[in-house]
Parts: C-alpha cells; sequence; structure tokens
C-alpha cells in the first residue's frame, strides 16, 4: 500500500499517482476555524484498510473522496465520514480528506497527529502538525455569499415525494451548507414562521432570498414590516426576481418587478445577476438601463 499526504486543493483522479510524503505535513489554523489535508493510497490489490486517529486538543473529522465523471477522467467531489475502517481498491488512487477544526476555546500552539493506516499485515503512518494562531475568527464570514440548493432536485436525488422528508432533508443540507459558511437563498421555513427567526439570527448566515409574492402585495408588506424590526434581519435581505435577463422582454419584467418591489418593500435590495449586455435603444446598453432597477 503507497501512502501520501497532500494540500487540500489538489485534485487527485483515480488515477493519479501518489505524493511521496507521509510527513510531518504543517496545516496552520485559527480558533474558530477548520483547515484540512488530503491522504492519498494506491494498492495493487483490494484492502481492507482499518485507519486509526491519534492526537489531542482538536476535532479531527475523517471523510472518503468519492468521485464523478467529467471530460473522461473521475474527479472527487462528494465525501462519506469514515469511522474507522474502509475498503481500499484494487490499482485505484483514493484520497482520504483530514479536516481538523478549532473551537473559540482553542488554545494557540501546535498539535501534532497520527492517521494509521492498516490493511492487517503493514502499517502506513501519515503525521500531520497543525499549527494554530493565537486569535479567533468570528462567527459571521467576511464575504457574504449566495447558494442555490432546490427542494426538487434533493427529493429527486434521494428518490421521495414525501413533503415531510424533503423538508427534513433541506434542512440538513441547509445546514451543512451554513456550518460551512455558505448561505442558501431560501431559509428552511417559511419567514413568517417563528422558527425561521432562528436562521435570522444565526451570525454565520450573510443572505437570503424573499419571495417576491407575485400578485400578494399584503403578504409581501407583512413579510416587510417583520424584517424591518429587526436591522441585522433586513440588511441581510434581498428580491431575486429575474435571474441573468438577456433579452428585453426580461428587462422589462425586471423593471416591473423592481417598481412595485421598491415600493412595498423599501430598502431590500434587489439581485439579478446577468451575462451579457445588450443594446437596449441608442443611448442604452443594458447595465445603464438597469441601473436603479437592481441594486446587486
Amino acid at each position: 500500500m503507497q501512502a501520501g499526504i497532500a494540500h487540500s486543493t489538489i485534485k487527485y483522479t483515480t488515477s493519479s499517482d501518489v505524493p511521496g510524503t507521509t510527513g510531518p505535513y504543517k496545516l496552520y489554523m485559527a480558533g474558530n476555524e477548520a483547515e484540512g489535508c488530503q491522504i492519498v493510497l494506491r494498492s495493487e490489490t483490494e484492502e481492507h484498510i482499518a485507519l486509526q486517529c491519534s492526537g489531542e486538543g482538536l476535532i479531527c473529522s475523517v471523510f472518503l473522496e468519492h468521485t464523478l465523471q467529467a471530460a473522461g477522467e473521475n474527479y472527487p467531489d462528494p465525501l462519506t465520514p469514515v469511522t474507522g475502517a474502509f475498503v481500499l481498491p484494487a490499482d485505484t488512487t483514493t484520497v482520504l480528506y483530514i479536516r481538523f477544526t478549532a473551537e473559540k476555546s482553542t488554545a494557540a500552539g501546535e498539535y501534532p497527529y497520527t492517521i494509521t493506516l492498516s490493511d492487517g499485515t503493514e502499517s502506513r503512518k501519515c503525521e500531520i502538525l497543525v499549527h494554530v494562531w493565537d486569535f479567533v475568527l468570528p462567527d459571521t464570514s467576511a464575504c457574504a455569499t449566495a447558494v442555490g440548493i432546490w427542494k426538487q432536485s434533493i427529493a429527486r436525488f434521494h428518490k421521495t415525494e414525501d413533503p415531510e422528508k424533503i423538508e427534513a432533508l433541506y434542512r440538513k443540507y441547509y445546514e451543512l451548507l451554513l456550518a460551512h459558511k455558505m448561505s442558501p437563498y431560501d431559509i428552511p421555513y417559511d419567514l413568517l414562521d417563528d422558527r425561521a427567526d432562528v436562521y435570522l439570527n444565526d451570525p454565520r448566515m450573510t443572505s437570503f432570498t424573499v419571495p417576491c409574492c407575485e400578485d400578494d402585495d399584503e403578504r409581501l408588506v407583512k413579510i416587510y414590516e417583520k424584517l424591518s424590526s429587526n436591522p441585522m434581519w433586513l440588511a441581510k435581505a434581498c428580491f431575486y426576481p429575474v435571474d441573468e435577463p438577456s433579452s428585453m422582454e426580461l428587462l422589462e419584467k425586471l423593471a416591473a418587478y423592481s417598481e412595485r418591489l421598491q415600493r412595498l418593500a423599501p430598502g431590500i435590495r434587489i439581485c439579478t445577476p446577468y451575462y451579457s449586455n445588450i443594446q437596449v435603444n441608442d443611448e442604452q446598453d443594458q447595465t445603464i438601463y438597469m441601473t436603479g432597477k437592481t441594486t446587486l
């Protein structure tokens, strides 16, 4: 069995070579932060591997990287937790993602860890030295995010039509992304539901979309009044009425939405991603036309 440690951002395919070092590999992180590296493995025969992680002071999590095919090669994407043992396929490069998490209270210093991999006859030891700096990152990320996750896609992937199960799965996906400092478009509950307040108050959540409520002005005003009662909530809120307008029809639709939304919910931002810059008339291109009709 070959084993080597690599930087967390290198993408290893199922045919990649194994890096030559087993450590000590050094990681650097602040308090209230997570950082990781990869252990790359390969064997000529299929092996059942026992894994042991030794070290103290940090939260150490181990994940098995799975691959998806793209452009004729298998690239890493999904991660599943490893709880102590896994199968190493023959003649297939397999990668473990090792994640270390420092809590707010973690003392500055160096934390040595050893990942031991054994196939029953031989072992490989990978040594990792984690240096924790003497400062703590805030819960709120400096970079605001907006990530799309869709209940329809979740339902299709999990092969379910049960509304309660879909809602429960959506909450899990949402909370997983939030734990990794990414804010999905839609919070798990209706904004007028008191259960939404937990997410609205979460300092890790940096943005959320507000439904346009189409022709229901009364409902939109109620949502606006609730969000306006808390400046922090209002600052994170935005409308997303039209996605990537690339024609006059869509630009006119955006203009109509903008007039209504700014009249009924003044102060809430309007987000309009776009990739083109069509000519609207002799004096205006798309960018000039959209000025004042969108804020993000």
